[in-house]
C-alpha cells in the first residue's frame, strides 16, 4: 500500500514528460490547452496540457529557467522568457516545443512577453535604459521600439482585443498600479488606485474587462475592471493568494496560480457557477499559465463585393477596444476601421445622409440615460456634436420620408406617446394615433417609413411585451394593424415592394428574438433565422432593397455581423471577433 501511495504521488509530481520532438508532443490545433512554467524537474520549464490537466507535455528542457509563456492568437507558437548566460531573453517556439529561437540577442533582461491580436508584434518588458520599460517589436524581433519612460518599472502588458491599446502595470506613483494606452505609447491612463500591489493585467477577449489581481489583507486576490478604470469588482475572496491569472477564449473561465500548503498550483475557475478545479497536484511550483481556445468558425469563401454597389459601407457598434465605438467596412468585411476612439459610449451609428458622415449617440456608459448625438467624419474622423431640429420643439424622435414630404414624429401627450405626421408642403401637423383614448401606453419612439413615402409604419400597445405593427396610410389617412398578436418587438424594416416587412420579434415563451417576414396585409408570416440560443437582432436594409444585415450570436460570440437576401437566403457572417459587434447602419459613401 505504501508503495502504491508513493507510486501515485511521484506520477502527479512528475507527470509531465519531457517531449522535445514533434511527433510525440502533436496537439490538434482544435484543442484547448494552458501553457505554464514548472520547476518539477528542478529548474523551471514550459508544459502544455488540457483544461482538465489532462495530457501534460514537457515543451522545453533546459538547464536554465523558461518562464512565463503566452499563446499566439492562432495557438501554432507561443513565446517565453528563457535565462541563458545570466539574463533573460525571449525566445519564440512552436506549439510542439520545437524550433525555439532567441528574439532577443542582446546583453539585456528582457521579460514578460505577449503577442498582439493580429499576431504580428511582441510586446515586453526590457531593462535595456537600466530600468524595466515596455517595449514592442516584431514577431520576428525586428524593429523594436521602446513606449515608456516612466519610473523603475512599466510592464506585463496585454493587449486589448483589437490590438489597439495596452494595459500594463507601472509603478510611478510609487506602488503597482494599472495602466492603459495606445498601442504606439500615446494616451496614458492610470486605471486602478490600490495604493498597494497590483499585477498581472489580462484583458478579456470579448473586450469588456481587465483581469489581475491585488494584494488585500496579506495575500493576492482576482478583480476585474472595465477598461476606461470603472466597475472595479472582487472575482473570489479567497484566503489564500490566487494571481497570475488568464481568461479562456470566451471570458467566461480563468486559469491561475493558488498558494495552497506552501503548494504553487494551478486551477481553473467558473464565473457562471463558480466551481473551481484544481488541475496540477505537485510540491513544485506550477505557475505563470495561459489558455489556449480554438476558435471554431468556418469563414465563408464567398466573396459578395461583385453583387453590391462599390460605395456601399457598413457601420456598426463593437467592444474590440474595450468599450464601445463606431466601426465601419465594406459589406464583405473588408476593410474594416475604426471611427471612434473613446471611453464613452459611442453606439447606435447610421447614415448623414451625405456620404461624409455617421451620426451616433453618445453617452458615460451604454446604459447611460444621457445620450447626445455626435456626428464623425468619415475621412478625418473628426467628431463635432449633432443638433437635430425637429418640426416640433417637444418631439422626442423624428424620421423623414425617403421624398421628404413627410416627418414623422413621438411626443408626449397627457403623459401617452403619440404619432404625429408632418406636412412639409401644406405645412400642417396631424396626430394619427389615440394611444390615450386606446390605453395604449407602450408606444416605441422610432417610426419606419416606406420606401415609397406613402405609408408609415409604427409599434404600440398595452405594454412592450405585446407591440403591434401598425401602418398609416398617407392617403387614405387610415391606419391598419398588420401584425394578428402581440409581440417583442427590436425592429422593422420595409422591403422593396412595400407590401412587406422584415419584423424582429420575440414570440412569447421563446427565448431569443429572430427575423421573421410578414406581408402588409398580415399574411406570409415566415420565420427567417433560428438561432434559439443566441438569436439575431437589429435588421438593416440595404439602399438598394437587396441585402439585409443583422447582428447575431449564433456561433456563440456575444454578436457578430451577418448579411443575408430580404428573404432569408445566403446568409453570411461578416466580422469574426470575439467581442460584441452589433447593431449595424448602411452608408453610401462619396
Amino acid at each position: 500500500m505504501k508503495n502504491l501511495l508513493f507510486f501515485t504521488l511521484y506520477l502527479l509530481q512528475f507527470s509531465c514528460i519531457a517531449q522535445e520532438d514533434q511527433s510525440k508532443s502533436f496537439t490538434p490545433l482544435n484543442e484547448e490547452r494552458i501553457v505554464f512554467s514548472s520547476n518539477r524537474n528542478g529548474n523551471f520549464d514550459i508544459f502544455s496540457m488540457r483544461p482538465d490537466g489532462s495530457d501534460c507535455l514537457q515543451l522545453t528542457q533546459f538547464s536554465g529557467n523558461d518562464i512565463w509563456p503566452k499563446w499566439s492568437p492562432n495557438g501554432k507558437k507561443m513565446v517565453y522568457c528563457s535565462k541563458r548566460g545570466g539574463r533573460h531573453q525571449i525566445y519564440l517556439m512552436n506549439r510542439d516545443g520545437s524550433q525555439k529561437r532567441n528574439l532577443s540577442n542582446n546583453i539585456y533582461n528582457e521579460l514578460n512577453p505577449v503577442i498582439s491580436p493580429d499576431g504580428t508584434k511582441i510586446a515586453f518588458n526590457s531593462k535595456e535604459s537600466g530600468s524595466y520599460q515596455l517595449y514592442v517589436m516584431n514577431i520576428d524581433g525586428t524593429n523594436r521600439k521602446r513606449l515608456t519612460n516612466s519610473g523603475p518599472f512599466c510592464g506585463r502588458a496585454d493587449w486589448s482585443p483589437d490590438g489597439s491599446k495596452l494595459v500594463y502595470v507601472s509603478v510611478e506613483s510609487g506602488v503597482y498600479e494599472l495602466y492603459r494606452m495606445n498601442a504606439d505609447g500615446s494616451g496614458k491612463k492610470q486605471l486602478t488606485q490600490f495604493n498597494t500591489e497590483v499585477g498581472n493585467p489580462a484583458w478579456s477577449k470579448d473586450g469588456y474587462y481587465v483581469l489581475f489581481h491585488a494584494h488585500e489583507n496579506e495575500v493576492d486576490k482576482l478583480f476585474r475592471i472595465k477598461a476606461d478604470g470603472t466597475n472595479l469588482k472582487k472575482l473570489k475572496d479567497s484566503k489564500q493568494s490566487d494571481f497570475l491569472a488568464r481568461w479562456n477564449g470566451n471570458s467566461k473561465k480563468l486559469v491561475y496560480t493558488s498558494i495552497r500548503g506552501n503548494n504553487y498550483d494551478l486551477y481553473t475557475y467558473d464565473l457562471t457557477t463558480r466551481a473551481e478545479k484544481q488541475l496540477t497536484q505537485s510540491t513544485a511550483k506550477d505557475q505563470h499559465p495561459d489558455w489556449y481556445s480554438p476558435w471554431h468558425i468556418a469563414k465563408s469563401g464567398k466573396s459578395l463585393t461583385p453583387i453590391i454597389p462599390a460605395n456601399y459601407r457598413l457601420t456598426f457598434t463593437s467592444y474590440r477596444g474595450g468599450s464601445a465605438d463606431v466601426f465601419m467596412m465594406k459589406p464583405d468585411g473588408t476593410q474594416q476601421q475604426r471611427l471612434t476612439d473613446t471611453d464613452d459610449s459611442n453606439s447606435f451609428p447610421r447614415s448623414a445622409n451625405d456620404g461624409q458622415h455617421v451620426i451616433f449617440r453618445r453617452a458615460r456608459s451604454e446604459s447611460g440615460a444621457s445620450q447626445n448625438l455626435y456626428k464623425v467624419n468619415l475621412k478625418t474622423r473628426q467628431v463635432t456634436p449633432y443638433q437635430r431640429q425637429f418640426v416640433a420643439q417637444d418631439a422626442i424622435e423624428e424620421t423623414t420620408s425617403a421624398d421628404n414630404h413627410y416627418k414623422a414624429y413621438v411626443k408626449k401627450v397627457n403623459g401617452f406617446r403619440e404619432v404625429f405626421v408632418y406636412d412639409t408642403q401644406s405645412k400642417k401637423h396631424r396626430q394619427i394615433t389615440q394611444n390615450q383614448q386606446k390605453n395604449h401606453p407602450a408606444t416605441i419612439v422610432i417610426t419606419f417609413w416606406s420606401r415609397d413615402s406613402k405609408k408609415l409604419a409604427f409599434l404600440s400597445g398595452k405594454d412592450y411585451y405585446n407591440l403591434y405593427l401598425r401602418v398609416y396610410d398617407t392617403q387614405t389617412q387610415q391606419i391598419t394593424t398588420i401584425t394578428q398578436r402581440g409581440y417583442m418587438f427590436s425592429g422593422v424594416v420595409w422591403l422593396k415592394d412595400h407590401q412587406s416587412f422584415v419584423i424582429n420579434i420575440k414570440i412569447r415563451n421563446k427565448t431569443t428574438y429572430e427575423l421573421w417576414h410578414i406581408n402588409l396585409d398580415g399574411t406570409g408570416l415566415k420565420q427567417l433565422t433560428n438561432h434559439p440560443k443566441r438569436g439575431s437582432a437589429h435588421p438593416t436594409l440595404s439602399p438598394d432593397g437587396q441585402w439585409i444585415a443583422f447582428e447575431s450570436g449564433r456561433d456563440g460570440d456575444d454578436g457578430e455581423i451577418y448579411l443575408m437576401r430580404p428573404d432569408g437566403s445566403i446568409q453570411t457572417r461578416l466580422t469574426y471577433h470575439r467581442t460584441y459587434d452589433g447593431r449595424p447602419a448602411w452608408v453610401i459613401i462619396k
